[in-house]
């Protein structure tokens, strides 16, 4: 070990969202380089060509005195495979590297998460990990032991052994810039630059996993603070579009108003979209009219259930007149607008669901369906323990995809389920319905492009074979301009 500071090696292993970079881990790692800490991330999720196993070797033969590993989303393949790089490295390290593994899948139930893990984690994180993961470094390098370490859970010889939570930080400007840069897939440029300006959610949403995470908290970056990291950004990785991971970017819609003021102000001339969604009641006409003018090219909304009779279950919060309101204001100013909906959720049939299909409809926008998922912890998870059946973990791959029914009803059975979710898929995934640029939808995830066209071939002529013809031909036209834009004859 490094007679002063310590060697920390940060792995992000396979999972269910390809191609994106763990922002959480850009988080810890900025956070231990400004202690003083030499820090290396090993991306094997968003960089996937070459040898993993070549590439976690080398880091090793950097001698780590702690191993970091990320388990997100929770589900069983992140599980193994990160229970897989910590047996490796416990195989050719030893004692010699501090095994520490973290994330939403310790977070969600850290004693099952460290179960989980089993003796080939010396420790386990949970909540919020930049202060937590610190502290570990620096017990380690006084060559302490990890009791007492508020955050941590670990396995002793009398079972699962959980310190106090640490408090979440108040103070988000003190935390440096994500340290992208530390990544072994990310160059010079990034395509997309993925950020967050505040953490948490008050709200109380059935299905959502925020009350466990945050403790239905909100804590939020200055304007100032935001706009200096994406100035840094812009300047360092020439990023082509900036996402922001906000669960609430304008829940307080003076800093959001002021962070686009700021954007427009500067000429920074950027293209930034909010996939994660935006308050409906916090949407004026000025406030879309800044979100245009500051370059916002898509915001999300968590519409959810587009029936008014079974919406009000959800308990968002906000009203059901809101979000209709919020999205044609979003309109008016220009604003590509994507509704967020889940397909199964509390007192929800196929007829109703039906509806707020026709609802959608009307309002002329990209929709993306999911299939609910009840996640253990959340107020949902507990509904279908009393009043329905559970046919799969949802804690899996398969169920992270969103296109498993994982539950069902007496009054909205799974085959019902499934025929909602194809009809909903049918009817949206068209490019006029598109958001940012391209067609997402749940369905067509984790497979190929080929995959995804006779899919939806077959999806179409079942459920809506009047729209065969034009989807045959938008798919045509697709494969040409990307045989065109391969061969260099057309423009990206």
């Amino acid at each position: 070990m490094s007679a002063t500071r310590a060697k920390v090696l940060l792995v992000d292993p396979p999972s269910v969202s390809p191609n994106e970079l763990n922002l959480g881990l850009a988080s810890l790692a900025a956070a231990l380089r400004a202690e003083g800490h030499a820090v290396r991330v090993v991306d094997l999720n968003s960089l996937r060509t070459g040898r993993a196993k070549g590439r976690l070797a080398e880091a090793l033969d950097w001698g780590p005195d702690v191993l970091g590993v990320s388990v997100f989303p929770a589900c069983d393949v992140t599980y193994a495979a990160a229970r897989k790089i910590l047996e490796t490295v416990r195989s050719e390290r030893g004692e010699r590297t501090l095994r520490v593994v973290g994330g939403v899948g310790i977070s969600i139930d850290p004693a099952e998460g460290a179960r989980r893990m089993g003796p080939a984690a010396d420790l386990c994180l949970y909540g919020e990990g930049e202060r937590t993961l610190a502290e570990v470094v620096e017990r380690r390098l006084a060559g302490g032991g990890m009791a007492g370490i508020a955050g941590t859970v670990r396995i002793e010889e009398g079972g699962v052994v959980r310190e106090a939570p640490r408090p979440l930080i108040k103070n988000l400007d003190s935390l440096p810039f994500p340290a992208y840069e530390l990544f072994d897939s990310v160059g010079e440029r990034m395509a997309e630059y993925p950020m967050m300006t505040s953490r948490g959610c008050p709200f109380n949403c059935i299905f959502c996993l925020n009350k466990t995470l945050t403790q239905r908290t909100f804590r939020h970056r200055s304007p100032e603070n935001v706009v200096a990291e994406i100035e840094y950004a812009r300047d360092r990785f020439k990023f082509d579009a900036l996402y922001i991971w906000d669960d609430h970017f304008s829940l307080v819609r003076e800093r959001a108003e002021r962070v686009c003021r700021m954007l427009i102000e500067r000429k920074l001339n950027i293209r930034y979209y909010l996939p994660d969604g935006i308050r409906a009641d916090s949407v004026t006409p000025e406030f879309a009219r800044l979100l245009k003018e500051s370059g916002c090219a898509g915001a999300s909304i968590g519409f959810e259930d587009a029936n008014p009779e079974t919406f009000a279950h959800i308990q968002k919060g906000e009203k059901y007149e809101e979000i209709i309101q919020a999205i044609a204001t979003l309109k008016a100013a220009g604003v590509p607008v994507r509704a967020s909906m889940v397909i199964g959720l509390p007192h929800t049939t196929l007829t109703s669901t039906r509806v707020a299909m026709e609802n959608l409809k009307k309002l002329k926008i990209h929709a993306e369906w999911y299939l609910a998922i009840p996640f253990p912890g959340t107020e949902f998870h507990d509904w279908v323990t009393k009043h329905g059946r559970f046919l799969e973990d949802p804690l899996t791959l398969r169920a992270l995809t969103f296109r498993r029914v994982v539950f069902d009803t007496p009054e909205f059975p799974k085959a019902d389920r499934y025929r909602a979710f194809y009809e909903a898929f049918a009817h949206y995934s068209f490019p006029e319905y598109a958001f940012y640029g391209k067609v997402c939808n749940p369905l067509t995830q984790q497979r190929s492009k080929v995959d995804k066209y006779i899919l939806s071939i077959f999806t179409v002529a079942r459920y809506i074979p009047e729209r065969l013809p034009a989807h045959l031909w938008s798919l045509a036209r697709d494969a040409v301009l990307a045989v065109l834009r391969r061969t260099g004859l057309a423009r990206t």
